[in-house]
């Protein structure tokens, strides 16, 4: 097992098709380590680009409470992986969460359940959009996905927790993307 957080992206992004505005925002992944393996260092650099880039949100790309994901919205985890870590003011903004093979070894419902906890985090359902509006003419639509039924064989087999992920019906999260993106006025 990877002992490391991973920051999968930093990014900064102007649609110049659309706008001249740019949108800046980070993506992390694998991160829920109670403040071990690096998680604090790495929180302190999120902060430093966050505040030289005006970082509007953050998006947690999932495997967000290693290693088996929370067992409710009182689980320690929440302070010792989140709250305790993610302290600069730069980083008090919305984190936009994505569930990870790793969330599913806990309760999963638990972590939608924490967006009624925080001011910060948002999952609403385990899969969802959100919209950012760019200038007064642009918005641009995010669509977080629960990818782990998508690859649901990669859980076959492996723990009981993970052999759920298999019986869920893909489908319904296929046709909400579908019309999420064919209705959107987004660019």
């Amino acid at each position: 097992m990877n002992n490391f957080i991973k920051i999968i992206l930093i990014v900064s992004l102007t649609l110049s098709l659309y706008s001249q505005e740019t949108i800046s925002f980070i993506a992390i992944g694998d991160w829920g380590r109670n403040g071990n393996h690096h998680q604090v260092s790495v929180a302190e650099q999120m902060s430093v680009w966050a505040m030289n880039n005006n970082a509007r949100f953050v998006i947690s790309l999932g495997d967000n409470m290693y290693d088996k994901g929370v067992t409710s919205t009182d689980d320690p985890q929440w302070k010792t992986s989140f709250e305790d870590v993610y302290t600069s003011e730069y980083l008090q903004i919305p984190w936009y969460a994505a569930l990870g093979n790793h969330d599913y070894e806990g309760n999963v419902q638990a972590e939608v359940d924490y967006t009624s906890v925080s001011s910060r985090w948002k999952m609403p359902s385990r899969y969802y959009s959100f919209t950012i509006k760019l200038d007064d003419t642009v918005t641009v639509l995010f669509v977080i996905l629960d990818t782990n039924p998508i690859c649901k064989s990669d859980a076959e087999n492996k723990s009981e927790a993970l052999k759920e992920i298999s019986k869920i019906n893909n489908s319904i999260q296929l046709k909400w993307l579908d019309s999420t993106l064919r209705s959107t006025p987004a660019k």
